[in-house]
Formats: structure tokens, C-alpha cells, sequence
């Protein structure tokens, strides 16, 4: 100000002004001590997805003698941390280090005048979508192995979850669990009812006979197994919904729509289904990872429904969009849909009318951008169809039969028989009758092949068994596909005898064979020199020879 009021010259003045400053910030810069991250800055940290949330007061990290001026950066800032106020840190950790590889995180503070202090923090991450399943092998291994316990979750963070409800037929469907952890995702048989061999990825729920086990059913007169209570035919199965229907199950019932209608939920009215349906799945690459699990991606299908709908109307052809299954991938978000169109297309032409209403949208699932990288798949018969819709869209007899997929032309789908039983006269019909196994044993005179030693052979539904004598146990020694029962003394033992046979001339056969080997295995166990409290009796002994023969003595 001196200098203009002696010259009169404003820009003189305020070039002088301006070095005087210069000079002064110049003068406080050198007198400067640049800051610093203090010690209590930690220099490792483990990060759990899901699991943890690192958060530091930065402030209260880093020291200067002008704290108010100090400014703090990341690298790299990921999409799940928050810097709030320039100095409070937060990250809940997600999926960010899944695809990134780098296990340094770098924090850099700026004083006033740019001078500059970072701090490295390692970080030790398990991207696992279960905790348990995390395995660091080292001290020093930097990223966890995931060990997936499930066995329905696969992926290298075990992120892939598939649902065993589309494998495995039960014999009740609605109570199948496709969050089971591990074996059969089926429900156990009804009380009075047995799975033969469990865990089979079709489960069969047989009609438990009681009266087999005398030690608990010990009637004083005639025992009489009861079959199973067919609540639809007795009246007692109440399906009031209209277009609805009672279909019997073992031990229990349920209701399903009549042909040509669905329902969305097990509790829900039937619908008429509309148009024509095309089943398929659309998948996205989206630009950032989802932080949505697959239960809550799930849980929001109605709603994700609608969106796609309104974003495909005006699509040639186009009726509704109806999204019933939603899971993510390693880069994937997959999306399983039911496709109403009002004519019959070619798949191909429907793929294409689709994916044009699609890959120009900013679609969105949730907060999710899901980007424009777009597939859109519909599928044939042969790789799928109603019959894998879940909750299931089908009146197929569960126990009786088995779904399978068809076109358009042949209504979508039909019900195949299930072993042991066969198609009525109408081919249309929705429930197997069942084969008469005992029946067919006696005609074809096989019976005691089948049920050996057996008191008598009873047919059940969808299957046969048989009785065995008081003295006997049941035993089953065959296949599924080719059973054949066994009534067993009370007491099995399985073993082997071996005997060396040094052949003189002469010639040997079956009968001398038979002959010594009856001789001997009595002398055994006839032998007194047995401690007589082990002493058992055998009442039967079966015995199966092998002969392994190099001489030239055998004429066999």
C-alpha cells in the first residue's frame, strides 16, 4: 500500500506484495517439518469378506505442526471404503480383492505446502463366502484357499451355490431344502415309510412293513401292515383353490393346478398360463462385483421381475418376463426366466428380439449396475424346461412318475413312469399305475429267485417286498434296478476257508470235492477243544467253491 500511495502505480504495488508473500511462504516452508504417520499406524491387517470393517481415525494417525491443513489420500480406493471429512476411514470389506490382486494399501498425507509422508498396511484377505472355510497355509500366504464344506457351493471362494432341488427328485418336492449343507437335500420319508437306499438322487419312500420287527411289533395275533392312507380318495385331502386338484404322497398330500394353469408359490391361486412360454436364462457381466448375496438377490425376484418387464415392453411379441431364479458367479449374475411371448417362434428369433431390447439399457438389479456385456439364452427341450422351474409349475404324480421336458406343440412337458410302475391306457395321463411285481414272478416263475427262503411275496406301491419266517431275517441283496431279497438265519457270518488239494492220479470231481469239504468243515466245528461258552450252533451253512486248478490231474 505504501508503494502505490508513493507512486501512484497499482501494478508495481501489487507485484511487490505478491514476492513479499512469496518470499514469506518460501521462508515457512523450509522452516517446515514435513508430517508423519505415527507409530500406532498399523502395519498388517487381516480382512475376512463380510467380516470385518477397518476403520481408522486418520487424524489421530498422523502428526504436524498445522494438523488442521493436513489432507489424506488412498491407494487404491475401492468402491466398498468411505474417506467421511477427508479424515475418517471405513471399508467393509467385500468382494473388492476377489479379482484384485494387490495386497498393499498405501495411506499418503499432504501438509499445506505438498510435503508428504505414506504408510504401507499388508493385508491378508479371505474372500470365502463362509468364514470356516478360509485356510491361510502359510504366515506369510497373503490370500486364504477356501475349502468349501458345502458341497452345494463351489467356486475359488466357494460363491457358486447350486441348488440340489433341481437334481434330486423327493418324494415331496415342497419340503426339499435346497440350503441343505451336505448329502440329500430331501425331506426323511413320512412316519411308516422307508428310503431303501438314501441318499440316491431319486429318493423312493416305500411303505415300511412293522411287521417284520417283532421286537417292537410283537402282536399276540395276526400282524396286519397298513398301507398308506390315500387322503385325496378318502376325502380328506382338501384343495379348495379353484383349478387346483389333491394329489395323494406317501404319508401326506398336496395340491397342484390342473393342466394348463400354475401357481407361483405353494399357497397360491392357479393361474391360466398366457401366451406361449420359452424358458431360458440371461446373464450379465456386470462392471463392478454385486455386494448382494444369492439369498437376497433371491428374495427380490418379484421385484426384479417387474423391472425387466417394463424395461422389454414394446418388444415384438413381448407378454411378461416372469424371473424366478437369481444367483452370481465368479464374473456372472445369472438370471433363470419364464418367457410369455403370443406366438410360437424360433428360439433363436426369440434370443434375438430379446437381447436387442436389452444390451442398450442401463439395467440395474437392486444398486447393481448391470452393465451392457449381455447374454440372453432360451433353451431347447433337452436343456431344459418347466420341468426345472422352481417351485415346480407341474401336476406330474410324484411318486408315481417323472417330468420331462417337450415343446410348445406337445404342451411343454410330460410325465414319464417311475421304475415299477407303468403307463394307463390314456398316454396324456398325469399318474402311473403301479406293476404288479408278485403277479409277475408267478407267471414268470421266478419267485423263489427273488424272495429267497421268503415267507411270501406282497406287492407295494411302486415296488414288492417279501415276508420272511419267524426263525429268518429279511436281507436285501440285490440291485434298485433288479431287487432280490434274502430271509437270513438269525445269525449270518461271512468268511473263507482255503485248502491247498495235492491231486494223486486218478480223477476228481464235484461229488469228492463236495464230500471232503462237508467232512472237514464239520471235523471243524465239531471240534472239542472249542471254549464251549463260545460254542454257537449253525443251523445252515452256504458254501462257495472256487477251484483254482494247474495240474493236469483235473478233468472238471
Amino acid at each position: 500500500m505504501l508503494t502505490i500511495a508513493r507512486t501512484c502505480n497499482i501494478t508495481l504495488g501489487k507485484a511487490i506484495h505478491d514476492e513479499v508473500v512469496r518470499q514469506r511462504n518460501e521462508l515457512l516452508r523450509k522452516l517446515n517439518n514435513p508430517p508423519h504417520f505415527l507409530e500406532t499406524m498399523p502395519n498388517s491387517t487381516k480382512l475376512i469378506y463380510r467380516n470385518t470393517t477397518f476403520s481408522l481415525n486418520l487424524s489421530s494417525e498422523a502428526s504436524d505442526e498445522n494438523m488442521g491443513s493436513l489432507r489424506f489420500e488412498i491407494q487404491p480406493m475401492l468402491n466398498e471404503m468411505i474417506l467421511t471429512d477427508g479424515i475418517f476411514f471405513k471399508w467393509k470389506v467385500g468382494t473388492s480383492l476377489r479379482k484384485n490382486k494387490n495386497r498393499t494399501l498405501r495411506f499418503i498425507v499432504y501438509d499445506e505446502f505438498n510435503n508428504t509422508d505414506d504408510h504401507a498396511v499388508h493385508l491378508f484377505y479371505c474372500g470365502c463366502e463362509e468364514p470356516e472355510d478360509c485356510r491361510f497355509e502359510t504366515k506369510d500366504d497373503d490370500t486364504a484357499e477356501c475349502s468349501c464344506k458345502n458341497k452345494y457351493w463351489t467356486g475359488d471362494f466357494c460363491e457358486i451355490q447350486s441348488y440340489p432341488c433341481l437334481e434330486y427328485k423327493c418324494c415331496n418336492p415342497e419340503k426339499c431344502n435346497n440350503n441343505t449343507y451336505d448329502g440329500s437335500p430331501c425331506a426323511s420319508c413320512p412316519d411308516g415309510w422307508y428310503d431303501p437306499i438314501p441318499g440316491l438322487s431319486i429318493q423312493t419312500c416305500l411303505d415300511l412293513n412293522e411287521c417284520n420287527d417283532t421286537s417292537t411289533y410283537n402282536c399276540d395275533h395276526i400282524c396286519n401292515n397298513l398301507d398308506d392312507i390315500d387322503e385325496c380318495a378318502s376325502g380328506k385331502g382338501s384343495c379348495t383353490k379353484s383349478k387346483e386338484t389333491c394329489m395323494n404322497l406317501p404319508g401326506n398330500y398336496t395340491c397342484v393346478c390342473n393342466a394348463g394353469y400354475t401357481k407361483k408359490s405353494p399357497g397360491a391361486e392357479c393361474t391360466s398360463i398366457e401366451g406361449k412360454m420359452y424358458f431360458g436364462y440371461i446373464e450379465y457381466v456386470p462392471p463392478q462385483a454385486p455386494t448382494q448375496t444369492n439369498a437376497t438377490l433371491q428374495a427380490g425376484i418379484q421385484s426384479t421381475s417387474n423391472f425387466f418387464s417394463q424395461n422389454l415392453t414394446g418388444t415384438d411379441n413381448f407378454i411378461s418376463i416372469e424371473i424366478y431364479q437369481i444367483f452370481v458367479t465368479a464374473t456372472n449374475i445369472h438370471l433363470d426366466f419364464i418367457l410369455h411371448m403370443n406366438s410360437i417362434l424360433l428360439l433363436t428369433d426369440v434370443e434375438d428380439k430379446i437381447l436387442k431390447s436389452l444390451k442398450n439399457k442401463d439395467m440395474m438389479l437392486d444398486s447393481t449396475p448391470l452393465g451392457k456385456s449381455v447374454t440372453v439364452n432360451i433353451k431347447s427341450p433337452d436343456q431344459g424346461g418347466l420341468c426345472d422351474v422352481v417351485p415346480k409349475r407341474t401336476d406330474c404324480h410324484e411318486q408315481s412318475t417323472h417330468c420331462v421336458n417337450r415343446d410348445i406343440t406337445q404342451d411343454y412337458y410330460d410325465c414319464d413312469c417311475n421304475f415299477g410302475y407303468h403307463k394307463p391306457s390314456s398316454s396324456k395321463s398325469k399318474i402311473c399305475e403301479d406293476i404288479d411285481e408278485c403277479q409277475l414272478f408267478d407267471t414268470n416263475k421266478t419267485k423263489n429267485e427273488r424272495c429267497v427262503h421268503g415267507f411270501s411275496c406282497y406287492n407295494l406301491y411302486g415296488s414288492w417286498n417279501c415276508t420272511c419266517p419267524e426263525d429268518r431275517l429279511w436281507m436285501s441283496v440285490g440291485t434298485p434296478e433288479y431287487p432280490v431279497y434274502r430271509c437270513q438265519g438269525n445269525h449270518s457270518y461271512l468268511g473263507n476257508i482255503s485248502f491247498i488239494w495235492d491231486a494223486q492220479d486218478g480223477e476228481i470231481n464235484q461229488s469228492v470235492i463236495k464230500s471232503f469239504l462237508t467232512s472237514q468243515i464239520t471235523t471243524v466245528f465239531t471240534n472239542k477243544s472249542f471254549d464251549q461258552n463260545q460254542t454257537i450252533t449253525v443251523s445252515s451253512l452256504y458254501v462257495s467253491v472256487t477251484i483254482l486248478d494247474n495240474t493236469s490231474h483235473s478233468k472238471l
